[in-house]
């Protein structure tokens, strides 16, 4: 019984260990994703001049923004009497809010994200593209600066989860 109890406390620890990494890794799936976005509309923009939602609508490359709704809220918000309707930053807010996915991003990633839709459809084509560029960049910088330490710490999440197991098991039993 006592040798069924502590196998118990380890696998409980080592997977919320395991968790806890996932939920890094899925932080920075997402940013991916997000980044892979900010390039798409950037050149359907500067290339074919596409408007905002129907690029929103063609985009199919981000399994987690089109499973969590995020695409096909932007796409739908259109045009109201001709004139785009921009929800970007109030869908941003509201999934960063309350979807799970979204939920762990950082202050940071936040604005970065909510900063490259903010003027979606206020200016000409040159300026959006000059403003989505510059967060596209944010984006890609912070994501070079900040890939060692999302592999660490998905490494020292999964490993701390097995050691507090095994730390639990010597100290209880």
């Amino acid at each position: 019984m006592k040798i069924a109890g502590m196998i118990t406390v380890f696998i409980f620890c080592s997977l919320c260990g395991a968790a806890m990494g996932g939920a890094v890794k899925r932080r920075n799936e997402i940013l991916h994703e997000f980044l892979d976005l900010f390039d798409f509309f950037i050149y359907n923009l500067k290339n074919f001049g596409l408007p905002t939602e129907r690029i929103f609508a063609m985009y199919d490359n981000g399994a987690i923004l089109e499973e969590s709704g995020f695409l096909s809220r932007l796409a739908a918000s259109g045009r109201e009497g001709g004139v785009y309707r921009n929800t970007w930053v109030e869908t941003a807010d509201f999934f960063i809010a309350e979807n799970a996915h979204f939920n762990s991003m950082t202050d940071t990633e936040a604005e970065i994200v909510k900063g490259f839709g903010r003027n979606l459809g206020n200016s000409d084509a040159a300026r959006q593209i000059e403003i989505c560029e510059s967060f596209r960049a944010k984006m890609s910088d912070y994501l070079d600066a900040k890939s060692a330490d999302f592999k660490d710490r998905i490494k020292i999440y999964r490993a701390g989860g097995a050691l507090c197991g095994l730390f639990l098991c010597l100290l209880f039993f």
